[in-house]
């Protein structure tokens, strides 16, 4: 696979992250980590694996009523080695309340870790903190 195709399935990627988010399907979330995905949550444990895809589906029956209305990535930097590529940036989202339509909007500095998965691009590693308002990535 050339550079330019490795590019274009990691914006695959990301357009398949996005609308699995928007839509709160968590099990096409959890479809795009590797079996072996660690994800290290801010104050939370580190999950991998068979946790993190509990975890998943935890949260989207948490979450179940929550209308998430922004979704989206703003990477700075993707870097390919091989079969894993390097990523880190922004994830901005915004979710609003059914009942009240309270907006709750939050943004992320993001930095992941992809792995070619039998041909396909995942996320292997993913470590995040909240952005301070008016802060840089």
């Amino acid at each position: 696979m050339s550079e330019l195709d490795d590019r274009a399935a990691i914006e695959a990627l990301h357009a398949r992250d996005v609308k699995a988010a928007k839509a709160r399907d968590y099990a096409a979330l959890a479809a795009l980590w590797t079996d072996d995905g660690v994800m290290l949550a801010p104050g939370g444990p580190r999950l991998r694996g068979p946790e993190l895809f509990a975890q998943l589906e935890a949260a989207g029956n948490a979450e179940s009523s929550v209308e998430v209305i922004e979704y989206a990535f703003e990477f700075e930097e993707v870097e390919i080695v091989g079969d894993h590529a390097f990523e880190w940036g922004i994830v901005r989202g915004t979710t609003r309340h059914p009942q009240t339509g309270v907006e709750d909007k939050r943004a992320y500095k993001l930095l992941r870790v992809l792995r070619r998965d039998e041909g396909a691009w995942k996320v292997h590693r993913a470590i995040w903190n909240e952005l301070v308002e008016g802060g840089s990535p």
